[in-house]
């Protein structure tokens, strides 16, 4: 099996408040990773930064998840080890909520195969 595609969009969630709040939000904003292999079956991982940051998460889970198209899925472990290496971040921040959208694409892709 072979990562033929990944994509990702923005979806905004209503918030329902159990208590009014001034200047309370009334969506939040989640980006959404597809991952698409050559054996039809697609992954799809989450994550959210929870501010205005969230088309900048989108376009780093973008970046780093080019990174392994072409590769087999199936060795999660491997695959992450590679993202954590051509990134050159330490684990924190933006890096690690982008890492977390792909490791839940790939298990869920992992998941579903077997």
């Amino acid at each position: 099996m072979i990562l033929t595609n990944a994509s990702s969009r923005i979806v905004r969630i209503p918030v329902q408040h159990l208590v009014e709040v001034d200047q309370a939000p009334s969506t939040i904003e989640f980006v959404i990773l597809e991952l698409d292999t050559n054996e039809g079956i697609q992954g799809i991982g989450d994550t959210f930064y929870g501010g205005i940051l969230n088309r900048a998460l989108k376009e780093t889970i973008d970046v780093m998840a080019s990174q392994i198209i072409g590769n087999d899925p199936m060795p999660i472990e491997a695959v992450m080890d590679k993202l954590h290496r051509t990134t050159g971040a330490g684990p924190a921040g933006m890096v690690t909520l982008a890492l977390s959208a792909i490791d839940i694409a790939l298990w869920d892709i992992k998941g579903k195969a077997l």
